[in-house]
């Protein structure tokens, strides 16, 4: 298990972190999917990962229904050929939040606000449970690059430590 002041790698039984000497605390056995803990390196990168997942997500759906669009000529869902520009910004945006870009989480959670809010202006409430689950699992990727680099630039501080590689 991680230990949550150095990040350094201790054996599942150990009370003390081998290297810092910190208690070690017991991971939790339920862990909140929906709004995880980003206190440890690792955690932080699980929640940034879970960000990239719900761009990749939207950029597999949105390019799917575009296909079908351009194959039918006509729009389907609100979705032509142009929406395959939206596709792609969100296939990048989520290959930046799984590399912890701070800028990208954040650039993916506007763009998709905007597109939400206008699918709402226009009425559509049909997929709002989606909506609000995508909506937080972006703002678990902003979370995770930022407790990320947060927790990097403290334990930089620590004489003698390096940051933890992304994965």
């Amino acid at each position: 298990m991680d230990c949550t002041r150095c990040g350094a790698k201790n054996p599942e039984q150990a009370k003390y972190c081998y290297k810092c000497g910190s208690p070690v605390a017991a991971p939790k056995k339920h862990a909140n999917l929906l709004w995880p803990k980003v206190d440890t390196i690792a955690s932080a990168i699980s929640a940034a990962k879970q960000g990239a997942a719900a761009c990749f997500l939207v950029a597999a759906i949105t390019g799917i229904i575009a296909l079908i669009a351009i194959a039918n000529q006509r729009e389907i869902l609100g979705a032509n050929g142009w929406s395959l520009l939206d596709a792609s910004l969100f296939a990048i945006a989520g290959w930046r939040t799984l590399r912890l870009s701070r800028a990208w989480s954040i650039t993916a959670m506007a763009l998709y606000l905007a597109e939400a809010g206008f699918k709402l202006y226009q009425g559509a409430f049909g997929g709002i449970v989606l909506m609000m689950v995508l909506i937080t699992a972006l703002v678990n990727g902003i979370r995770g690059a930022f407790a990320y680099h947060s927790l990097c630039a403290r334990r930089l501080k620590q004489p003698g430590t390096v940051p933890a590689q992304v994965a």
